[in-house]
């Protein structure tokens, strides 16, 4: 999506370029943890578990 609104849509004939596009192009982000309730260690029976979240962003 650009600033104004507008929806982008690609189509790619050349898959290795549009890859390389994302690549150069996103960045990975991580969410704020409290607002999205993440990164605790949990006990479900005898066993441990942790939630992750990851964003992938537009960094341009």
């Amino acid at each position: 999506m650009k600033k104004d609104g507008d929806v982008v849509c690609y189509h790619f004939y050349d898959k290795t370029q549009f890859e390389d596009y994302l690549f150069y192009n996103t960045q990975v982000d991580t969410p704020d943890p409290s607002r999205h309730r993440f990164g605790k260690i949990y006990q479900e029976g005898s066993k441990y578990f942790m939630d992750l979240n990851l964003q992938i962003r537009f960094s341009k």
